[in-house]
């Protein structure tokens, strides 16, 4: 007797559907490193053949400061479809009227715009000066009403666009995976956090809303292990770190210049809070010992906060200081690659704290220095890397400085021995086939 198969309609559709739908705020043209993240993955998977489509919002490519990524942008819904690539679109932001008045003099508007604002958060409304929630919602229901997706992938913050999950699970089967970028409050991460009531209370309230919208949910990606002590107590899905990383097809069309200079370079956005006191007293004891002309420091793309370019310039003496302008990556790796030294001051007290220069950092055949260190990831990824060291003292730092200008100084460039074996599992392509073939599995 012949054994027969039943092939049901809706297995027949799951086999044969090859559409993936990626919902994420920072997309291009936006120049912000949170766009190469779904960029990646979305290259991946039209390589793969599968059929993508990305909501965003829209974006000009030439914001730079956090004031204009909050800027209210009317421009009407568009669909960009380019061949042999996703079909992207393009969403008007719909901000709250609102959301300005607590920035304004006016003391009654100021009352009234914090009151509101935190009216707006206990109902569900987080990050109203971005508006991920309520600028994504219609056409995202739209989309998966009309569309078949096998699998729908919204990527945090804003922390809100994870409430999508909640409304694909009540319309879909789609396979639904969030992926965080970041924590809701990164603080957490701080191993000395005392957080006050207000935020004890905000802090509970962000988690159960989590616990309702990602219920359901079949898979949770994070981009640094240290968040799963956190999102494990909210979603029962497999938490998966995935690494942000770098652009190894952009590195590798570069080839290296020497420069008459030993060149010193900070690449990409330094917060206030970070410590840069290590930084400064290292280096300007390291350029008193050496000839001043012959050393380059180069501030590439630091101007979403101007005060540490104001900073930097009026503290440190003696020395050229060059400031560039915020690029796009394919540009900005440019000056990763052509400089000596690369300089990153990690997030001292915190746990899984790693910003994506670190992996451009790590792969660029450059001496990393990171001051101070943070006893965690980053220190971790420079050590396994053989492309650095961590300091925790001025001295010591201007020690190290000290001894790569010599060499510089004697061979005209400085030597590295990478591992390169541990660089390339974090180039870009790499994590996103190990994202697309992951997910193939749920």
């Amino acid at each position: 007797m012949n054994k027969q198969v039943n092939l049901n309609r809706s297995t027949l559709n799951n086999e044969s559907n090859k559409s993936i739908l990626v919902v994420s705020y920072y997309y291009s043209p936006c120049l912000g490193v949170a766009t190469y993240r779904p960029l990646s993955w979305v290259n991946e998977f039209v390589n793969q053949g599968y059929k993508v489509t990305v909501i965003t919002r829209h974006w000009t490519g030439k914001e730079v400061t956090w004031g204009d990524y909050i800027k209210p942008n009317r421009s009407m819904r568009i669909v960009v479809q380019e061949e042999n690539s996703a079909e992207v679109v393009y969403l008007p932001v719909n901000q709250k009227w609102w959301v300005r008045w607590p920035d304004l003099k006016s003391p009654l508007k100021q009352f009234a715009g914090r009151a509101i604002y935190l009216l707006n958060v206990f109902t569900g409304g987080f990050n109203p000066e971005l508006a991920g929630y309520n600028t994504f919602v219609e056409e995202f229901k739209s989309q998966i009403k009309t569309n078949k997706f096998k699998y729908i992938i919204l990527t945090c913050p804003p922390i809100d666009l994870s409430r999508l999950a909640m409304v694909a699970h009540k319309l879909t089967d789609s396979k639904v995976i969030v992926d965080f970028r970041d924590l809701w409050n990164n603080r957490l991460l701080s191993n000395i956090y005392r957080p006050g009531f207000k935020e004890i209370i905000l802090n509970l309230h962000t988690i159960l809303r989590l616990k309702k919208w990602l219920a359901g949910i079949d898979m949770c990606t994070i981009a640094s292990p240290d968040f799963k002590t956190h999102l494990g107590k909210i979603t029962n899905a497999e938490i998966f770190t995935l690494y942000n990383g770098f652009n190894k097809k952009y590195r590798d069309e570069i080839t290296k210049v020497s420069d008459s200079k030993f060149r010193i370079t900070i690449v990409g956005t330094i917060y206030p809070k970070q410590d840069l006191n290590i930084f400064i007293s290292g280096l300007n004891q390291f350029i008193a010992q050496h000839e001043e002309n012959s050393i380059l420091l180069r501030l590439v793309g630091l101007t979403q906060f101007p005060e540490i370019v104001s900073r930097l310039k009026s503290e440190i003496f003696n020395v050229e200081i060059q400031s560039i302008p915020k690029l796009p990556q394919a540009e900005a790796i440019k000056y990763t690659v052509n400089t000596e030294v690369l300089f990153y001051p990690a997030w001292k007290g915190m746990r899984g704290i790693v910003s994506t220069k670190i992996f451009d950092y790590i792969s660029s055949g450059n001496h990393v220095i990171i001051a101070p260190g943070d006893d965690n990831v980053i220190d971790f990824l420079v050590s396994s890397s053989n492309s650095g060291k961590s300091f925790n003292s001025a001295s010591e730092l201007s020690n190290h400085l000290s001894k790569l200008y010599s060499s510089w100084r004697s061979a005209g460039k400085l030597s590295t021995s990478i591992n390169e074996e541990f660089v390339n599992y974090f180039s870009r392509e790499n994590l996103s086939k190990i994202f697309f073939n992951r997910i193939k599995e749920l």
